[in-house]
């Protein structure tokens, strides 16, 4: 997926170890994607019988859908949309309020990171133009634990 999933798996890390590796809060469950809920429910199991581990490409659309609604959701009341995007505003404050978002644990912002490596997955294979959709959603996930790991 290339160096933006680096970035996004790299800032993930860091905000874990910012907190130690433990658990604090839960990220709200409700409107996630189905395929995360039965990735949660299932272990996070990375091969099952029921399960599938990977996102077909019919379903892409709904899975986006579902996702950026969930995604939005959990969003700020500080932060603003442009289009289908979230601004990156500069935070001059340490102290933002990340509201549903500042929660930590094995189910909370790794739900992130494993729905936009489903949804890469499948546009890896598509139009340029789906990939950057997906480089554009990455890059926000990947602001979000940036900030969240370093404005304390």
């Amino acid at each position: 997926l290339g160096p933006r999933w680096q970035q996004l798996v790299d800032r993930f890390t860091l905000l874990e170890e910012e907190n130690n590796f433990e658990k604090r809060g839960e990220l709200a469950g409700d409107g996630r994607p189905a395929m995360l809920s039965k990735w949660i429910q299932y272990g996070r199991l990375t091969q099952s019988k029921t399960m599938p581990t990977t996102l077909d490409a019919s379903n892409l659309a709904d899975f986006k859908c579902a996702y950026r609604t969930w995604y939005d959701e959990l969003q700020p009341d500080w932060r603003e949309k442009e289009g289908e995007d979230w601004k990156c505003p500069k935070l001059g404050q340490k102290q933002r309020d990340w509201g549903l978002l500042d929660v930590r644990g094995v189910n909370e912002m790794l739900s992130v990171v494993a729905c936009l490596y489903w949804w890469g997955m499948v546009v890896l294979e598509q139009a340029q133009s789906d990939f950057n959709e997906w480089e554009r959603a990455a890059e926000d996930a990947s602001w979000v634990m940036e900030k969240m790991a370093t404005n304390r």
